[in-house]
């Protein structure tokens, strides 16, 4: 991994580093969209639910209709001709309506062909219903009325079907907002029951015509449709006012719900009252004279009252719902927006940020080429030409902390530094090549002398060879300790060089990792944060728990209608507490690694304790070296001043002879030397030499 890693430029890892940074809020203004979208959907099933429920409604209304005329038709009624056929005529309307909106929305609403057939409902499709209509409007006249009965109701009982299938796919029963839920609950529901339940009373008062007065039975139905009727009213009453209540705190107060509802609401209930006492009076007086016609009537109009009254309640649900899309994708737009705005401004820091670190440490390479091929003039001119160096911010300024400016500030001391020290062996090396030259010359004319003096001694000198060839033996083994002390400072010198490196690098550890430990620190606070996202999506699921609850509560209320909505607020209800779950483990996950990362930054903070102790132990080493070398350094006089005693050995050895062989040793014992200096002087020569070949390498003119 490190490998590919060393492989990227830093502008490469910052920008890798950002994009990893941005992928948790990527992460999340994915969810908040796809959140808003679901939102959005869910709104508009509800709407084309409502655009679907009108015509559903209005076909349910006039074939109960259509059945009572048609009763009247076979037992001789031939006046209601005229009526049967504007009747019929509207049934077509309605399905017209009805086939083409469904044929928008039936994929959304899932009642095309395919997914009825899934749920056998395949015969609650609109256009076989559409067809069992057309069969039925044509053959009533030759079937009997109990055969005509049955087709119709049975044909009244798959629109029932098909309203409760697009009740269930359009989600209008898991509506979440007050002011619709019980707008939906008295227009969708209440109402809808109310006219099934009027248009069946009108069906038993036809029955009823044939009868010379009612039996209990037939008074039982009659108190038990108005008390249904008169329970109806109060639900749909409750619900209108709790609508009405909570609109305003709901996407803003729609000004029309209540002038549009509550007139036709109040004239649909002054016909209820008005019904229920007709009906309460022809049971409770016998003699009550209420004609059959009558009833047929008030029914008729009760009826068409609630159509009213229900299709001003759906347009004003779809003008709410429409309200509350509009309140979605304004939203999703200002949070899209707003994302692609910070988006593009982090972008944009986050390219400026890499500017202002990658050019500096171009500039910083260019410089360091420079001065590794040797053009220190360069690298200077270079260094003078970045403004930002000394000029904004003075060269002392500590308070500057961009990494960069102190890289290239340390850089220009470091330029400084080498042209001083090598401007300073250039001057050295000319003085040593002088000082060689002039020892040199002077060597070669002592050598000239003392090669004339051996000359004339050299018969003297045979009888003090035993005391010259110790002496010179003793001499030798004093300059080879010498030399190898003068090696052993050298190498302890070398030593003092690398244990620097060893202690620069050691503290440059301690300060990554110490970087690092903070690093870490940093990210066990993130955890932290992260922690508390958890805690907040717990008390998210367990709402939604409540919420669930709740609309089970309603399901139950609802009866049968709401068994679907039951069947899926238990759902809901198991999925919240998965969630729960799913996010009580993720918190225990989170809490381990917040666990192991307090471990690794204790072992970090320990490691580097013990770097900083190890980079003291070095400081110590190198000062104890220091004080060896320095030890050293002093023995090479000292070997020297013991040398120079040998020869005044040698001489008093001489003396003790003969004074002639004391001149000859000496003379013989100096012309090596002589001989060996010369040898010492042509090294130095050559070292001299090789040193200004080295230092001609670096090109420091001004």
């Amino acid at each position: 991994m490190k490998r590919y890693f060393y492989r990227l430029k830093i502008l490469h890892k910052l920008i890798i580093s950002s994009f990893m940074f941005a992928l948790p809020i990527f992460i999340l203004l994915f969810y908040m969209v796809s959140g808003f979208n679901e939102s959005i959907r869910f709104t508009r099933l509800e709407i084309w639910g409502c655009e679907l429920f009108k015509p559903l409604e209005n076909i349910s209304e006039n074939i109960y209709f259509h059945q009572f005329l048609t009763r009247l038709y076979l037992k001789g009624d031939r006046e209601v001709q005229e009526s049967i056929t504007q009747t019929e005529k509207k049934i077509e309307e309605s399905f017209n309506i009805l086939l083409k909106e469904a044929g928008k929305y039936e994929k959304a609403l899932q009642i095309d062909e395919g997914s009825l057939k899934k749920n056998a409902l395949e015969q609650n499709y609109p256009p076989v219903l559409y067809s069992a209509w057309k069969a039925l409007a044509s053959s009533w006249r030759d079937k009997s009325t109990e055969i005509n009965d049955q087709e119709h109701n049975a044909l009244i009982q798959s629109l029932q079907t098909l309203i409760r299938r697009i009740g269930d796919t359009s989600h209008v029963v898991l509506d979440t907002d007050l002011d619709t839920y019980y707008l939906i609950d008295a227009s969708i529901l209440r109402l809808s029951k109310s006219k099934q339940k009027i248009g069946e009373f009108i069906l038993f008062s036809q029955e009823m015509k044939d009868k010379k007065r009612l039996t209990p039975k037939d008074n039982a139905f009659i108190l038990g449709f108005v008390t249904k009727l008169e329970d109806d009213l109060e639900h749909i009453r409750e619900g209108i006012v709790t609508s009405i209540r909570e609109d305003e705190n709901y996407y803003g107060e729609n000004p029309t719900l209540k002038t549009n509802i509550m007139p036709p609401f109040s004239q649909y209930q002054s016909a209820v009252n008005s019904f229920s006492f007709l009906l309460q009076m022809l049971v409770g007086d016998p003699s009550a004279k209420i004609s059959n016609e009558e009833l047929t009537e008030k029914g008729r109009e009760l009826a068409r009252l609630a159509s009213t009254l229900q299709g001003i309640s759906l347009t004003e649900l779809q003008f709410m719902l429409n309200k509350r899309l509009e309140r979605y994708e304004t939203k999703r737009l200002i949070a899209l927006s707003l994302s692609i705005l910070a988006i593009v401004f982090a972008g944009l820091v986050v390219f400026l940020i890499n500017l202002g670190i990658t050019r500096p440490l171009e500039k910083v390479m260019n410089i360091a080429g420079d001065i590794a091929s040797g053009d220190i003039r360069k690298a200077m001119e270079q260094i003078e030409s970045i403004k930002d160096v000394d000029s904004v911010h003075g060269g002392q300024d500590k308070s500057v902390l961009d990494e960069s400016i102190l890289l290239i500030r340390s850089i220009k001391t470091m330029t400084s530094n080498i042209i001083s020290l090598l401007n300073q062996i250039g001057r050295s090396g000319r003085q040593v090549t002088d000082a060689s030259n002039r020892i040199a010359s002077s060597a070669e004319n002592l050598e000239s002398a003392v090669s004339e003096q051996a000359s004339s001694i050299n018969e003297v000198s045979a009888t003090s060879k035993e005391i010259k060839a110790t002496s010179q033996e003793f001499a030798k083994t004093m300059g080879r300790v010498a030399q190898m002390a003068s090696k052993a400072a050298e190498l302890s010198r070398g030593s003092m060089k690398n244990l620097s490196h060893i202690n620069d690098t050691m503290k440059n550890l301690y300060s990554h990792i110490s970087g690092s430990s903070e690093k870490m620190k940093i990210v066990d606070e993130k955890m932290e944060d992260v922690s508390q996202i958890i805690i907040t999506i717990t008390k998210i699921a367990n709402q939604i728990n409540l919420l669930s609850l709740n609309a089970a509560i309603e399901a139950e209320k609802a009866g049968e209608y709401g068994i679907g909505f039951s069947v899926v607020a238990r759902e809901i209800r198991r999925l919240a507490d998965q969630t729960a779950l799913a996010a009580i483990d993720i918190e225990t996950m989170i809490n381990e690694t917040q666990e192991a990362m307090k471990a690794g930054v204790s072992a970090v903070e320990a490691f580097t304790e013990q770097t900083r102790m190890s980079t003291e132990k070095i400081a110590e080493i190198s000062v104890d070296l220091l004080a060896a070398i320095e030890h050293t350094q002093q023995l090479v006089p000292q070997f020297e001043v013991v040398n120079e005693g040998m020869q005044m050995q040698s001489e008093s050895a001489a003396q003790i002879s003969t004074a002639i062989e004391q001149v000859n040793e000496t003379t013989r014992y100096t012309r090596e030397l002589m001989m060996e200096f010369k040898k010492v002087t042509q090294q130095l020569n050559e070292a001299i030499a090789n040193l200004k070949d080295e230092v001609t390498r670096f090109n420091i003119d001004t």
